[in-house]
């Protein structure tokens, strides 16, 4: 196993597991009332106080697999799913699902389920399934993603490393997909969205900060059961990690009028970074409630940074969204600014919006530790000792 302290382009060598695990996204999709037809599916005829619903699985086949809900509030309910894929149910294809269902947050607490259709060297594709309601109607979620997971020593401390597998090809592309790697030695991968120990490749080779050590993953050899890590110096290491209290760092960006602009301006006031697109139905429907905020708070030192990931072709569309929703605060766009989006701050769910204070430290992202969603961002400006335009003429 290679040692600390590598130069560039030396290596680390891992090996990978045989297990494979299913892990989120979540897929969902509402389940409707069975027919006739669906119940005549079943081994066996459900109890007359049973309500019976029916659902598709997205999961193995592209035009999903169907599921069938029992619900009782007497006898409990289950679900059942077409394990061997034979177009039919069967006895052993029933399973129960747990009262606290609706209380589960992680794959591991969910219903676990192995498909009857091969994934790389496993015979078998595992998938997460659950069931929660939502009144009188019910949803179907299953998990999304299979992952490969192994170990590389870095700095002394076995990693946990993982990787999205292709079921239909058999192989991890380390250059496309989602990846992981323990980065704090705490023996776990953090998978959330913002969490600089997972990103997902769109034809690049990921850089990671390990310890003091900077890798990305050159080779995944399933049939060997290794992989190859690269060491890279510090300066190729692109990322801005978003954790509370830090000081984003500065970077330059062009502006809806063209003109090159930096973070660094901004110092002195809070900034809300708004991470926007125009085919983000939630992003442009949500720019009045941000004008009314910009409005009151923008005189007592409040300034709102728009973050535009729309493509060349789209950018007309976005300055004619900037124009008709009155969004007159400073917008990045362009090249520059989805690079900045897409490979440094690796954003992925849009909206998203990041709360700087005057200094540039991260204050909030998203809903934690204070909440930024239009309902409840004046609030957390007041929080933060900022004034509205009433208090500010009185003085």
């Amino acid at each position: 196993m290679a040692g600390i302290g590598l130069a560039a382009n030396s290596q680390y060598t891992g090996s990978l597991n045989s297990e494979l695990r299913t892990s989120l996204p979540w897929l969902a999709g509402m389940m409707k009332p069975a027919t006739e037809q669906d119940i005549a599916m079943l081994p066996a005829r459900p109890s007359p106080d049973s309500r019976v619903f029916v659902g598709k699985l997205s999961a193995v086949k592209k035009d999903g697999m169907a599921a069938v809900l029992v619900h009782s509030p007497d006898r409990g309910d289950y679900l059942y799913v077409d394990v061997n894929l034979d177009g039919r149910f069967e006895a052993e294809e029933r399973f129960p699902l747990t009262t606290n269902r609706q209380a589960q947050l992680q794959t591991d607490q969910a219903l676990l389920i192995q498909l009857q259709q091969p994934c790389a060297f496993q015979s078998t594709t595992p998938v997460s399934v659950q069931v929660t309601a939502q009144g009188d109607r019910w949803v179907l979620m299953n998990t999304s993603k299979v992952l490969v997971s192994g170990s590389v020593k870095i700095d002394g401390i076995d990693r946990l490393l993982q990787y999205q597998l292709s079921c239909s090809s058999g192989v991890v592309d380390p250059k496309n997909g989602w990846q992981g790697i323990d980065s704090n030695g705490d023996g776990t991968v953090d998978p959330s969205v913002f969490s600089p120990e997972s990103a997902t490749a769109d034809g690049e080779s990921i850089v990671f900060r390990v310890g003091s050590a900077f890798v990305s993953t050159e080779t995944v050899d399933l049939k060997a059961r290794k992989v190859v890590l690269r060491s890279h110096l510090a300066s190729d290491y692109e990322r801005i990690e978003l954790v509370a209290g830090s000081v984003l760092p500065d970077f330059s960006f062009t502006d809806a009028t063209g003109k090159v602009r930096r973070l660094q301006e901004f110092r002195g006031k809070y900034v809300l970074l708004d991470f926007w697109a125009s085919w983000c139905g939630p992003c442009v429907a949500d720019m009045p409630n941000l004008k009314q905020v910009y409005d009151r708070f923008s005189p007592g030192g409040f300034e709102i940074l728009g973050m535009n990931n729309d493509d060349d072709e789209a950018i007309k569309k976005a300055n004619a969204i900037i124009r008709d929703k009155a969004a007159i605060w400073t917008h990045a766009m362009g090249s520059e600014a989805r690079t900045i989006i897409r490979k440094r701050f690796r954003i992925v769910p849009f909206p998203t919006k990041i709360l700087l204070d005057k200094e540039g430290r991260i204050v909030s992202i998203q809903q934690e530790p204070l909440p930024l969603d239009s309902g409840n961002l004046a609030n957390t400006l007041e929080k933060c000792g900022l004034h509205q335009l009433a208090e500010v003429l009185l003085h």
